[in-house]
């Protein structure tokens, strides 16, 4: 058997993964059987993105209501430390 390859072809070199390869392969992203990122349980689900959005809502609610920014502060905490 001969291993050279046929005259006229080179053989393919050994393809590097690009950077954007290298880190999505030690990425923590979720997919979809068909391949697509899934979002949701990326972010960490429905609780992700409420523990992301309620103490900012929060604190932007009781500051308007308020005009004090230690309540804003301290309502916007006090749920989420506990």
């Amino acid at each position: 058997m001969n291993e050279n390859p046929p005259t006229g072809q080179q053989p393919e070199p050994e393809k590097k993964p690009s950077l954007a390869e290298a880190i999505g392969a030690n990425a923590k992203v979720a997919q979809n059987a068909d391949g697509g990122i899934d979002v949701l349980s990326t972010v960490g689900g429905v609780r992700g993105i409420l523990e992301t959005v309620v103490p900012g809502f929060v604190f932007v609610l009781v500051y308007a209501l308020g005009n004090q920014l230690s309540w804003a502060l301290l309502s916007s905490f006090s749920r989420w430390t506990s």
